[in-house]
């Protein structure tokens, strides 16, 4: 449930650079009305934090269903480290980036006045900035892509369908993986 919570998240934050970046170029080029633009900022913002929310809870609550928190977490992992697991890997810290990224957009499309033609159009820019940075998590960099497959209680297989088929392993090695050989 939560990847797929995650994924809607990140497919709304890639709605809103889109819109943004249209608003952004639709009012630079007309009346400079800036509303639409704060309005879409602020949809990209929340959707982001609440994808990034959503990856914390899921480390936290060890859902292993998960391939990103089957590999880089475990249940012995100490607190303050599943804390910083949500952005130990390429993943996770794609999402933090793409929460910082939101979060800078917010502050300086807040603070544009109500008609402002070149901020709209730098409201854009940072649309289409966002839209590469939120696409690539919605594909190629997918933090909740599920796991599909498991081998020796690892997860070997993954989808980034969050409506696929998930299986979970019993239990990870977390962020170090250990060989055990016998002697």
């Amino acid at each position: 449930m939560i990847a797929i919570a995650g994924y809607l998240s990140v497919l709304v934050a890639v709605g809103a650079a889109v819109k943004l970046a249209w608003d952004g170029w639709h009012a630079s080029r007309g009346s400079g009305e800036t509303a639409a633009v704060r309005r879409d900022a602020a949809v990209l913002l929340g959707a982001a934090a609440v994808a990034f929310g959503l990856l914390e809870l899921a480390i936290l609550t060890h859902d292993f269903s998960i391939e990103y928190v089957s590999s880089n977490t475990a249940t012995t992992t100490p607190f303050v480290f599943l804390l910083a697991s949500g952005w130990a890997a390429l993943e996770g810290s794609i999402m933090l980036w793409g929460l910082v990224l939101a979060a800078f957009m917010y502050l300086v499309v807040r603070g544009l006045p109500t008609h402002d033609g070149p901020g709209a159009m730098a409201a854009a820019v940072l649309g289409v900035i966002a839209v590469f940075w939120f696409g690539m998590m919605a594909t190629i960099s997918d933090p909740f892509g599920v796991c599909t497959e498991v081998l020796a209680g690892q997860c070997v297989a993954s989808s980034i369908n969050p409506f696929a088929a998930a299986l979970a392993p019993a239990e990870e090695s977390g962020p170090i993986r250990c060989s055990r050989t016998t002697s």
